[in-house]
């Protein structure tokens, strides 16, 4: 027998694997959280199906709520750092809320989108000039 066909086999498997991990329809293995995005003056304006959360916010940040509740708690520490990174420290921001959102994100270099009702937006307010 081939010493070479087990090898061949076992780096086939992990290859599947790491691409399952990497896909679409399965966030749990994703620790990517969206970079903040700053509302532009119109999107904070209130007005007919304008959430409330969103009215005078500063922007928001998006990440995946799917998977292992520890990677989940991880994003959203992620989250909280890099919209304290925004404005200037922990004390210089208040969330305005969570909403649904169609987070994206990439993981080994391929992008995908957060499955279901399982995306989220957190809004956020900076105390000051973000």
């Amino acid at each position: 027998m081939n010493k070479n066909v087990p090898y061949a086999t076992s780096l086939a498997t992990l290859a599947l694997a790491l691409s399952g991990c990497a896909s679409t329809l399965n966030p749990i293995f994703n620790s990517s959280v969206s970079p903040p995005r700053i509302y532009a003056d119109h999107e904070k304006q209130p007005g007919f199906g304008v959430p409330t959360e969103t009215v005078g916010a500063t922007g928001e940040v998006r990440y995946c709520q799917a998977g292992v509740p520890q990677v989940v708690q991880a994003r959203q520490q992620q989250a909280h750092a890099a919209i304290a990174k925004v404005c200037g420290g922990k004390e210089r921001y208040e969330i305005r809320g969570e909403l649904m959102s169609d987070a994206t994100g990439s993981m080994f270099g391929v992008n995908f989108q957060c499955v279901g009702n399982a995306g989220r937006a957190i809004v956020f307010k900076c105390k000051g000039a973000p």
